[in-house]
């Protein structure tokens, strides 16, 4: 394998990995999100419920 090809795939694997990390940060963050809307649903029951 010739350097620039070497470098070619360790640029490809980088950018695969990027892409990889940003995804799994965007499904935690939704997951998040819907928690934390359902905290605000209990929330505002609660607050009815006096």
């Amino acid at each position: 394998m010739s350097g620039i090809t070497a470098v070619y795939v360790v640029f490809a694997i980088v950018i695969a990995s990027i892409f990889g990390y940003v995804f799994l940060l965007s499904r935690r963050q939704r997951e998040v999100e819907l928690e934390l809307d359902d905290l605000q649903a209990r929330l505002a029951e609660k607050g009815k419920g006096r």
